[in-house]
């Protein structure tokens, strides 16, 4: 990238590992172990592609880090490793902002999304809501036009070091899914991310 282009303007980090049971019901300890690696891949993987990043974002006229999350973050999903991955992408997030603001406009959002991946369908299929939440799910590219919209705002640097969910982002940025839906935000069901930390 350095080589070709000399700069990054957006970097999504958006990798994960659920292990081969993600949907096995509570307790943890009854899942295999390999969910452990959620932390390792959600959160050390989005920590280690910014820290290469940082260089040529700081290098562009203006750039973005965006970390893919979910309310799981702010309420129990999956298990406490998936939990704690989406926390600690909230704090990763939040420090980003505060450094990258030092230096220029670069800015470093969480962006919350109603499917964090998409074995989360299957499960749906299997629950008595299922319907109902699957149709209010967002197709892979909404989340797309909610970077997209985030990068195209001058504003962009007073969202730095936020949660932005995607569902709001549409209503404020004026977009609807490519599938003509507009996504309802589950705030209110799931949880309302922080926007900012307020104590390190």
């Amino acid at each position: 990238m350095k080589a070709e282009q000399g700069h990054l303007d957006i970097l999504v980090n958006n990798a994960t590992a659920v292990g081969p049971d993600p949907f096995a019901p509570p307790p943890f300890w009854n899942k295999s172990l390999t969910i452990s690696e959620q932390l390792t891949v959600g959160l050390r993987s989005a920590f280690i592609a910014s820290y290469y990043a940082a260089p040529l974002l700081i290098a562009a006229d203006g750039a973005l880090v965006v970390n893919v999350s979910y309310y799981g973050a702010v309420s129990y999903h999956l298990d406490p490793a998936y939990g704690a991955t989406k926390a600690g992408l909230d704090k990763l997030t939040f420090r980003y902002g505060a450094g990258f603001q030092a230096v220029q406009r670069c800015g470093g959002i969480d962006l919350a999304r109603a499917d964090s991946h998409g074995e989360i369908q299957v499960r749906h299929r299997e629950d008595p809501w299922g319907d109902k939440i699957l149709a209010s799910q967002e197709t892979p590219k909404f989340s797309g036009l909610a970077i997209a919209s985030l990068y195209s705002d001058p504003q962009l640097m007073s969202k730095s070091g936020s949660v932005v969910i995607a569902a709001e982002a549409a209503l404020e940025y004026g977009f609807k899914d490519f599938n003509g839906k507009q996504p309802p935000s589950l705030r209110e069901q799931k949880g309302s991310p922080r926007p900012f930390f307020t104590k390190s």
